[in-house]
């Protein structure tokens, strides 16, 4: 069985203390977040094509015949 990981949301607790952050270090940091977003989204993917792939040959092997529903 497969579970989702969830993450709390961010939060935005008020200190009443205004930040300043440098600009090209917020864009940096979003550049590598975006990066990682895209990194696992290509995990999921892989994981996904695998078991499809998996599935697919136990299915062949077991009954010699490809099931509609795995790719060609």
């Amino acid at each position: 069985m497969l579970k989702a990981e969830r993450l709390k949301p961010l939060g935005h607790p008020e200190t009443g203390v205004m930040v300043q952050v440098d600009q090209g270090w917020l864009r940096a940091s979003q550049d590598l977040l975006a990066a990682a977003i895209g990194a696992i989204e290509r995990g999921n993917n892989r994981a996904a094509g695998n078991r499809l792939y998996l599935y697919c040959v136990k299915a062949v092997f077991a009954t010699g015949v490809l099931p509609k529903d795995c790719p060609k």
